[in-house]
């Protein structure tokens, strides 16, 4: 059979388990398997391009975000910022009287990317991060792929105006009712702060006309949604579905088979990408977030 869509990733579930009462909990399985598999996977395929708005100590990081690769300064300068440490971050702040300038260190802070020193300007900057695997239960509608639950936060400020100006954030789908959650709240719009629920028609006609789609990492259509992972490793997708249904079924002996097949298959995936984005180059030992330098001098000096 098959192994390239959601409808055809639950279909396989339900053979491996020779079930066919499980269709109600089998998108759970496949929820929670793709929880696991963003903890466990580290490809090349998740990395993202975003700008970055860095206006002030702290920025908020994209909703989907995983891991950061790299932070580097638009302009002449192409400034690649480095990883601190809590520690060395607190020390060089310290140090240096919290002076603000052009921002050379970054670390991560709660839901946000702090950069030391604190910009005295406005600075633009290319992100590049890992991104969560895209969800197969993405929701598809007005034509376009929209992923509710990893909506660039980057974009929220351009995603949704309503006819008086203020911005509104999807804040979940309901998949049981096929309604979407939005809450104006979430930034500070007075007078809007209860979430408002939206069929897709309604939803279509409050904010249609000033939508602005973030960009989808889905290619799924409306019939067969997929991403990137179910093409390129099947069996991940599906063992670690597997993996999530054994503790559900109280099948407590299939466990270790499921998640030796799981982790095998993560470990090749995962394998796969480091040879395809280092074969053929030397490589170099950097170790990320060390920091040695100690004197007031040393700080006041850069």
């Amino acid at each position: 059979m098959a192994l390239t869509t959601y409808a055809e990733l639950q279909s396989s579930i339900a053979d491996f388990l020779n079930r066919e009462d499980l269709a109600s909990v089998i998108p759970t399985f496949i929820d929670l398997a793709e929880a696991q598999i963003n903890r466990d996977v580290r490809h090349y395929q998740m990395e993202t391009v975003a700008t970055l708005s860095i206006e002030g100590r702290y920025t908020l990081r994209p909703i989907n975000w995983v891991e950061t690769v790299s932070i580097t300064l638009d302009g002449g300068s192409a400034n690649n910022l480095e990883l601190l440490s809590t520690s060395a971050m607190n020390e060089r702040r310290s140090n240096s009287g919290n002076t603000a300038g052009s921002p050379r260190y970054y670390k991560n802070t709660g839901q946000d990317i702090e950069v030391w020193p604190s910009p005295d300007q406005a600075e633009s900057a290319t992100y590049v991060y890992l991104a969560r695997v895209p969800s197969l239960g993405a929701s598809v509608f007005f034509g376009q792929d929209y992923d509710l639950t990893n909506i660039n936060a980057l974009s929220l400020a351009n995603a949704l105006v309503g006819a008086n100006g203020p911005v509104h954030h999807v804040y979940s789908y309901d998949s049981a009712t096929g309604e979407y959650l939005v809450d104006g709240s979430l930034f500070g719009v007075i007078g809007d702060a209860a979430i408002t629920r939206y069929t897709p028609e309604a939803f279509y006609a409050q904010f249609g006309s000033t939508l602005t789609p973030f960009q989808s990492q889905t290619s799924q259509q409306d019939s067969a949604p997929t991403n990137w992972l179910l093409s390129a490793a099947p069996d991940v997708y599906l063992y670690g579905s597997l993996l999530q249904s054994a503790p559900y079924l109280a099948n407590d002996e299939r466990i270790g088979v499921w998640a030796q097949l799981y982790s095998a298959a993560v470990l090749r995936l995962n394998e796969e990408s480091e040879s395809a984005k280092y074969s053929g180059s030397g490589l170099g030992m950097r170790v990320k977030g060390l920091d040695t330098g100690r004197s007031a001098n040393y700080w006041r000096d850069r």
